[in-house]
């Protein structure tokens, strides 16, 4: 797979697995130019003829190799939202003092084996780098997702969610500009709400951003979550959230309330769904948030 470019805008980064809210540059806690209210109304659906959606990449696998060493490193973000007249507007904050650590996708853990390099702790501004990391076997790509413990004591940003993020595919080269996006726990149940769901503690919640070949964030799109790719579909119950994604374009999807476990994602724009080869399966944790994006190939 051919690495996607970061690339800053007025208020998103992109990165390997996405381009979610992040302050580009500044540490300031102020609403992002571009920024929408947060809408939980219903998704419309759209189909590829009546948007320029690229699916060229549709079902390419992604590479079999990788480089010999790998170094990670991006920004860590707290999103929280300010309350006016009946809309939320995201406020961005950078995260300091919180821990980073890369973990091996699918491991019972994050310790030994199952954990690549050192522990990484954010400074002033959430910069963070771990590496460089030598996967095993030599030159394979390495299947890691990375984990954000928020800071501790009385530390800005100690009552935030836990995240785990995802790359939509394994890592094949060094990756820079990775964003960390993470929430007050208060405000997801409060998001919740306002999506008219129940947030509870003993399950997780799914942050996407649904993108297509050229990396353009897809509106109305059906989303898909099934642990272990059958029964209760988690994704019926997504809503848009405008203050994701690619500013004014869009992509993200906020699931609440999805059990622990392995889950199948997956999205649908007309008659097109995606991933389904290989299929993307990313892990849910208790009181925890998983961020991943959703594409529909290696690009």
């Amino acid at each position: 797979m051919r690495m996607r470019k970061a690339a800053c805008a007025s208020v998103v980064c992109g990165s390997a697995f996405g381009a979610f809210v992040i302050a580009c540059g500044s540490d300031k806690n102020t609403a992002t130019p571009d920024s929408k209210p947060i809408d939980a109304r219903p998704i419309d659906t759209v189909t590829p003829d009546a948007s320029p959606y690229d699916f060229s990449c549709l079902n390419n696998p992604p590479p079999g190799t990788g480089s010999a060493s790998i170094t990670l490193s991006g920004a860590a973000v707290e999103v929280s939202v300010s309350f006016s007249g009946g809309s939320a507007m995201p406020m961005l904050n950078a995260l300091g003092s919180a821990s980073v650590d890369a973990c091996k996708n699918q491991g019972s853990d994050c310790t030994l084996t199952n954990h690549f390099g050192t522990t990484a702790t954010t400074d002033g501004s959430g910069n963070w780098s771990i590496g460089p990391i030598v996967p095993v076997p030599a030159n394979s790509p390495l299947d890691a997702y990375l984990h954000l413990t928020p800071p501790a004591g009385s530390n800005p940003g100690s009552g935030d969610v836990p995240v785990n993020v995802y790359p939509a595919f394994p890592f094949v080269a060094d990756q820079a500009n990775i964003p960390i996006i993470t929430f007050p726990k208060t405000l997801i149940t409060e998001l919740a709400l306002l999506a008219g769901k129940t947030q509870h503690a003993t399950n997780g919640a799914v942050l996407l951003l649904v993108q297509d070949c050229a990396s353009k964030g897809i509106t109305g799109a059906t989303i898909h979550a099934q642990i272990n790719g059958t029964g209760t579909d988690y994704g019926a119950g997504a809503v848009a959230a405008p203050g994701l994604g690619s500013g004014s374009a869009g992509g993200g999807y906020i699931v609440f309330d999805v059990p622990p476990g392995a889950v199948t994602l997956s999205a649908t724009v007309g008659s097109v769904t995606f991933r389904t080869s290989p299929a993307q399966v990313v892990t849910t944790v208790a009181s925890e948030l998983t961020a991943t994006q959703v594409v529909p190939g290696a690009n």
